[in-house]
C-alpha cells in the first residue's frame, strides 16, 4: 500500500486522546454551566447528563483533514469540512435549545447534497441492486434518499448507552478493510479517526460517573459520516469487482447492507407506526424502537447494545453468506431456532438458580 501503518495507528491514537480529554474538559464544563439533556416521557435516564460528547467526537474526527493533508498530502478531505460545520451547529444548537425536525432535515438535505455532488457520488450502489442509465437529478435523488435515511436512521439508535458508539465502530471497521484492499488511504484513516474518537466516547457513554451523551451533535455528525464511507466504500469495491482486480471487493457491499438491515429496518417500522397506526408526524419522538423493547424487556443499557450490536455482525456475515450461495438460506430458520432456544434455557437456568439460592437462604 501506498502508505505506512505507523500513520495509521499514530492517527487513531491521536484521535482517541484528543476525544478522550477534549470530553473531560466539555464534562466539567457542562457541570460547572449546568449544560444537562432535559428529561421527558422517552429519557431513559433521570439523573443528569450532559448531551455534549460530540463536540468532542467532531473535533477528533476533523483533525483527520490534518493528517490527510500533512502526511498523505491529501487535501480532498477539506471538501467534506462544509457538511460537517452545517450538521455540527445544527446539532449544538439542537442540543441546548430543541429545534423542530424540519429544519434539521433541511440542513440534513443540503450537507449530503454538497457531499454527493463534491465526490460525484451520483448513484448508490448495492452490487446487484444498481439501478442503471440514470440521469443526474435521479441519481442525486436515490444518493441524497441513502443519505438521508442512514443519517436519521443513526440518530433514532442513540436512545441508550452505546449502541449508535457499537454500530459506528463496527461500519467503520468494515470500510477501513475495504479501505486496505481497495488501497485508499485517505478513507482508511477517516475511518480509523471515526473509530478512535467514538472509541474514546464510548468509555465516557458507559460510564456510571461520568456519563456522557453523544447528542445530536455527534448523532447527526457520525451519522453523516457513516454514510458518506459507506457510498464511498460501495462505489469503490463495485468498480473494483466489476474489473475482476480484487475478489473480497464483491462481499463488501453485502457485508454493509447487512449491518445496515436492522437500523434501517428500525426506522421504516417505527415511522410506519407513527404514520398509519398512530397518525402523527413520523419525527414524534416515542419509545417504540428495538432498544426500548429491549428495556421494558428487562435488559440493561449495555445488554440491549451488546445484542444488537450482535446481531448486526450476525446479519452482515449472513448476507455475506447467502451471497456466496443462496440455499444456505434453508439454514436461515434453523439457526434463528437454535438460538431461540437457547436464550430460553438460558432463562430457564437462571429463573431455576435463583430459586435454588432462594431456598437454601
Amino acid at each position: 500500500m501506498g502508505f505506512d501503518f505507523f500513520i495509521c495507528f499514530f492517527c487513531a491514537l491521536f484521535c482517541f486522546l484528543f476525544t478522550y480529554y477534549s470530553t473531560r474538559v466539555i464534562l466539567n464544563i457542562s457541570i460547572k454551566k449546568r449544560l444537562f439533556a432535559s428529561t421527558n416521557h422517552r429519557s431513559s435516564h433521570i439523573s443528569n447528563v450532559t448531551n455534549l460528547g460530540g463536540i468532542p467526537i467532531f473535533l477528533g474526527v476533523v483533525s483527520v483533514a490534518f493528517f490527510n493533508d500533512l502526511l498523505l498530502g491529501d487535501s480532498g478531505f477539506n471538501r467534506l469540512l462544509l457538511s460537517l460545520l452545517m450538521l455540527f451547529f445544527v446539532g449544538i444548537k439542537d442540543d441546548l435549545i430543541a429545534m423542530e425536525a424540519y429544519p434539521k432535515l433541511l440542513v440534513q438535505m443540503l450537507a449530503s447534497v454538497f457531499a454527493i455532488v463534491l465526490y460525484n457520488l451520483f448513484t448508490v450502489q448495492f452490487y446487484y441492486f444498481v439501478v442503471p442509465s440514470l440521469n443526474i437529478i435521479c441519481s442525486v435523488t436515490l444518493s441524497l434518499l441513502f443519505f438521508v435515511m442512514i443519517i436519521n436512521s443513526y440518530n433514532l439508535i442513540d436512545g441508550i448507552d452505546g449502541l449508535a458508539g457499537l454500530t459506528a465502530i463496527l461500519i467503520a471497521l468494515v470500510c477501513g478493510f475495504a479501505a486496505i484492499i481497495s488501497d485508499n488511504p485517505s478513507l482508511l484513516l477517516l475511518c480509523l479517526g471515526i473509530i478512535g474518537s467514538v472509541a474514546a466516547f464510548l468509555l465516557f457513554n458507559f460510564s456510571d460517573k461520568r456519563k456522557v451523551f453523544m447528542g445530536d451533535t455527534g448523532s447527526l455528525v457520525v451519522g453523516f459520516l457513516l454514510s458518506f464511507i459507506v457510498v464511498v466504500t460501495i462505489k469503490r469495491s463495485v468498480a473494483l469487482s466489476d474489473k475482476g482486480i480484487s475478489t473480497l471487493s464483491i462481499y463488501i457491499p453485502m457485508a454493509l447492507s447487512g449491518l445496515l438491515f436492522l437500523t434501517i429496518f428500525d426506522t421504516v417500522r417505527v415511522m410506519w407506526i407513527r404514520i398509519f397506526r398512530l397518525g402523527v408526524s413520523p419525527f414524534k419522538a416515542d419509545k417504540n424502537h428495538l432498544h426500548h423493547h429491549l428495556l421494558r424487556m428487562g435488559f440493561s443499557h449495555k445488554k440491549a447494545s451488546m445484542l444488537l450490536t450482535l446481531s448486526n455482525i450476525l446479519l452482515g456475515i449472513l448476507f455475506v453468506v447467502l451471497h456466496i450461495d443462496y440455499h444456505y438460506i434453508f439454514y436461515a430458520p434453523i439457526l434463528i431456532l437454535l438460538l431461540m432456544a437457547f436464550y430460553r434455557l438460558r432463562c430457564l437456568l437462571l429463573k431455576l438458580l435463583v430459586h435454588v439460592i432462594t431456598l437454601y437462604r
